[in-house]
């Protein structure tokens, strides 16, 4: 049989699996057990689905602070579906060894840590037997699975108050550390933000179509990847080609048509001299473009940048045209992309990036209008797990720049999310100059 067949049995250990419930149940010592499993243990770290079901109504329990006992659990139980001598079986199988508690704990996660990792090589399989694979994708997508895998086992039980109060302490007798934050290199937004979105929030940036959002993300990035942060771009939406040219325009200062055209046309000197001036000076900025993106594909990227080179600020354009797939049977549109991008939010506090969602809004405003949270296209699930809500607006007809008609205001409506809700917001102007890209720092 082929051992990473699906239809194999993956490593387990049932012995493990009900000591660690029998430890929970102890009358005298379960509480203690709790707190160190409940804070350790998924229900993912079950193998057998019948427990895995047990622990999550044990963790629902210890969760609402309810005792943990068999007279409170039975109707759970059977609630649940399962058998009712599941409970019998695990609270007199004799298990419940209180002294070898941790090395129980620690096989039960070494065991869910195989599982992923023969998932994991099942997959990279799968995917190296297609002829059409690119080897360097494979390998990529493998170690980012394994490196999901190691990480999957880290277990921690949280700080204590004394903890968290000292680190308060230290950070309020001293200077912020500048690498908790990420200037975006647009003075009246790091004005508002006091210095840029801090490491492991995620940014919503919302507009209509053409409105700009896509430069607006693309000068912040260029910014930031300038300063000396690296830097990871999915413009979905764009070509390899079309990135090129706007971030040349941005970097130069020169028009987009400087650097559009065939062979015969395109001004030679002209990017000659931009080259020579960028040179050295190239920001650590990578792109993707490739179309058919989702989250899987964006996280593996991610961790996999994080691990080999460094990760400091992620851009994604755009939440609704990702590739998303339900989560469960009836899963609705909306639902797929609030998972979506709670998904993303975890990621940048597990990475300690900050990362840049861009979203789409409904029709029924126009450019030139001011929109507002419940704007947002398909769901507003982005804003409740964002950190900032950036609102881009474009009044019509206003030109500020007489050297360059192309040159128009963009209303950026700035929102510090407090308690799911923009607590705070301030409306701050911007010229966006179309025909290099580029948002000046001090519009008149």
């Amino acid at each position: 049989m082929n051992p990473l067949a699906p239809e194999t049995p993956l490593p387990n250990d049932s012995d493990a699996e009900i000591a660690v419930l029998s430890s929970c149940l102890d009358p005298i010592y379960g509480g203690r057990f709790m707190l160190v499993a409940s804070n350790a243990l998924t229900q993912e770290a079950f193998y057998a689905p019948d427990r895995s079901k047990l622990w999550g109504i044990m963790q629902s329990q210890h969760s609402a602070g309810k005792p943990m006992d068999l007279a409170g659990l039975l109707p759970l139980v059977l609630g649940a579906g399962l058998p009712a001598f599941l409970l019998a079986e695990i609270s007199a199988s004799g298990h419940a060894d209180p002294a070898n508690f941790s090395h129980h704990l620690a096989t039960v996660l070494a065991k869910n840590q195989l599982r992923n990792i023969f998932k994991s090589a099942y997959r990279t399989m799968q995917a190296a037997s297609n002829p059409q694979a690119d080897p360097e994708h494979v390998m990529g997508d493998a170690k980012a699975g394994l490196d999901l895998c190691e990480a999957s086992s880290s277990t921690t039980v949280g700080l204590d108050l004394k903890e968290l109060w000292m680190r308060l302490v230290d950070r309020m007798s001293g200077a912020e550390p500048e690498t908790a934050k990420i200037a975006t290199g647009i003075t009246k937004l790091d004005n508002l933000t006091r210095g840029g979105p801090r490491r492991g929030q995620m940014v919503v940036l919302g507009a209509l179509r053409h409105v700009g959002k896509t430069a607006f993300a693309r000068q912040i990035a260029l910014n930031a990847g300038g300063a000396g942060n690296s830097v990871l771009c999915f413009f979905a939406e764009s070509s390899d080609d079309e990135e090129a040219v706007n971030s040349m325009a941005v970097m130069s200062g020169l028009p987009t048509s400087a650097f559009t055209g065939d062979s015969r046309t395109v001004d030679r000197r002209t990017v000659s001299g931009v080259q020579r001036v960028l040179r050295g000076k190239i920001p650590t900025v990578r792109i993707e473009t490739e179309p058919n993106l989702t989250v899987d594909r964006i996280e593996v990227q991610c961790r996999l940048l994080k691990a080999t080179k460094g990760l400091d600020a992620v851009f994604v354009d755009y939440l609704q045209f990702l590739s998303s797939r339900p989560s469960f049977k009836g899963q609705t549109r909306e639902g797929m992309i609030s998972e979506d991008a709670r998904r993303l939010k975890v990621m940048a506090r597990q990475l300690d990036i900050v990362l840049f969602l861009l979203v789409q809004l409904n029709d029924e405003i126009g450019p030139e209008d001011a929109p507002e949270m419940r704007h947002l296209r398909e769901s507003r699930g982005p804003i409740n797990h964002a950190d900032i809500v950036l609102m881009m607006s474009a009044p019509d007809g206003i030109a500020h720049d007489p050297t360059d008609p192309t040159a128009t205001q963009t209303r950026l409506l700035w929102n510090r999310k407090w308690r799911g809700v923009g607590a705070f917001q301030q409306a701050v102007g911007l010229n966006f100059k179309g025909s290099t890209q580029q948002f000046l720092n001090d519009p008149a």
